[in-house]
């Protein structure tokens, strides 16, 4: 085992290696939608290196021209700028349900709620958000919060799954719970449950630039306003971005009522159909298997129909996927019509 002392000499060493001091660090987003069937066949991966293509079919996805991050220099602790000609951009792919969510940054928002179905990829959504957050905020920490520590293993496997991929991550600590990437940000994950009422809140402490709650109707307003507290430094500029599913819990119904009259606060559509990977095929035998009554499959998978109302969910989702899916989009507005008339 190395010691500490030789550790440090080889950092130096590293940094001032000018073919290990500046890493590329930079993404685009790649729109994946569905194929005649009702879904991407094949299945495509998480990410792609530079130079690496898509298995994607001719005209069915769509890459996005912002580029997010650049080329990090490890002794400056800075962007290299102006960004190199020959930057290496890699891509990650995403569905057009993860859309919204990821490219929402309305000022005087600070608590965005992704509220949908099962399956409905809303947990790979934030995790891919982080990673963008992650480029805009080098050098600092951001949190990510689960109800549960078994909770917590599936955000922190799909994290190391996704910065696997990319390439970027300089050191796991399963036993600190934190991932640090080459541009010297921290993702610190945290269990919002106390181990008991003496301990108080775990999430205590923390000094965060961005957060990503998941399960959102399984965290305590308690908690939550925690996750508010700890990017009070940063101003206006920290959101806390979460997912949901939408299930009878007093509270968490109490809140979603906030969302829909707070300023402060948006609620955002991912609908179960828009999750590129699940084909429709397999949606219309959740309603079939008898497992779920028509009701609790319109509150959970079409929930959109109850919680916002056509024309709410008309102007907040036709603009993004109505050039990614015409044909799904327009068969769950003619639902959700006959849902509101019935």
């Amino acid at each position: 085992m190395k010691s500490d002392r030789r550790l440090l000499i080889e950092e130096v060493y590293r940094l001032l290696d000018p073919a290990q001091r500046q890493v590329d660090m930079a993404v685009r987003l790649r729109v994946h939608r569905k194929g005649p069937h009702g879904e991407h066949h094949p299945p495509a991966p998480r990410a792609v290196a530079p130079g690496m293509e898509w298995p994607c079919p001719a005209g069915w996805c769509e890459t996005r021209d912002e580029v997010i991050g650049g080329r990090w220099d490890r002794l400056k602790r800075a962007w290299v700028d102006p960004r190199p000609a020959d930057l290496r951009v890699a891509e990650i792919g995403i569905t057009p349900g993860q859309l919204a969510g990821i490219e929402y940054r309305e000022p005087g928002v600070n608590d965005v709620l992704l509220l949908g179905a099962p399956r409905g990829s809303k947990t790979s959504g934030m995790v891919i958000d982080a990673v963008l957050d992650s480029l805009r905020h080098p050098t600092a920490q951001g949190g990510l919060v689960a109800p549960t520590n078994p909770r917590l293993v599936i955000l922190w496997d799909e994290a190391l799954l996704l910065l696997g991929q990319l390439g970027w991550v300089a050191k796991a600590s399963i036993s600190d719970n934190e991932i640090h990437l080459h541009n010297e940000s921290c993702w610190q994950f945290v269990a919002a449950q106390p181990a008991s009422k003496n301990l108080g809140n775990p999430i205590q402490g923390f000094t965060w630039a961005w957060a990503k709650v998941d399960e959102r109707q399984n965290v305590s307003d308690a908690s939550l306003a925690e996750v508010m507290l700890r990017g009070a430094s940063y101003g206006e500029s920290y959101r806390v971005k979460s997912s949901a599913t939408n299930q009878d819990i007093a509270p968490f119904q109490r809140a979603l009522e906030e969302y829909r009259t707070n300023a402060t606060k948006k609620l955002i559509p991912v609908p179960g159909k828009l999750n590129s990977f699940i084909a429709d095929s397999t949606w219309e035998a959740f309603r079939l298997s008898g497992n779920w009554s028509e009701t609790d499959y319109g509150d959970i998978v079409s929930w959109f129909t109850i919680v916002y109302g056509c024309s709410t969910y008309d102007r907040i989702w036709l603009p993004h996927a109505m050039s990614f899916w015409p044909s799904i989009i327009l068969s769950l507005r003619a639902r959700s019509s006959s849902s509101l008339s019935a």
